[in-house]
């Protein structure tokens, strides 16, 4: 609608970003809180457009192994865990192998949301270690 009353978030919009959780996250808290704000006494303030902030991109390559490329923040942090940093760009830093992989999981497993599923995850990996994967 021209009159702002109807949102799309998610692959429902051709918003050009890529079709990543990062990317959902974002969206959905900035409509929860665009209607949020819509429902107050303030309903004549004029609504934002969504802005997306690349976080940085996180991939496994299997047990013990990964890639981290890290955006934004304190670039000393990343240095202290072993991350390199990019000489052209400052606010890049770039993990691989054990550091990256421990903290795509330890990032995977923070994102759920019960307790039964950290625990049913938790299990499942520390059985894989044991046992190898099927």
């Amino acid at each position: 609608c021209s009159d702002g009353s109807v949102y799309a978030i998610g692959d429902a919009t051709l918003s050009g970003y890529a079709p990543t959780a990062q990317v959902a996250a974002q969206q959905g808290k900035y409509i929860g809180r665009t209607i949020r704000d819509a429902s107050s006494e303030n309903e004549e303030e004029q609504v934002t457009p969504f802005v997306y902030h690349h976080a940085g991109s996180l991939c496994c390559l299997g047990t013990g192994n990964g890639i981290a490329q890290l955006t934004g923040g304190n670039n000393k942090i990343w240095e202290a865990i072993g991350a390199s940093t990019d000489d052209n760009n400052n606010k890049q830093a770039f993990l691989t192998g054990i550091p990256a992989f421990a903290l795509w999981r330890s990032l995977y497993w923070t994102r759920l949301l019960s307790t039964s599923s950290r625990l049913s995850l938790s299990m499942d990996w520390l059985r894989s270690l044991s046992s190898g994967r099927d």
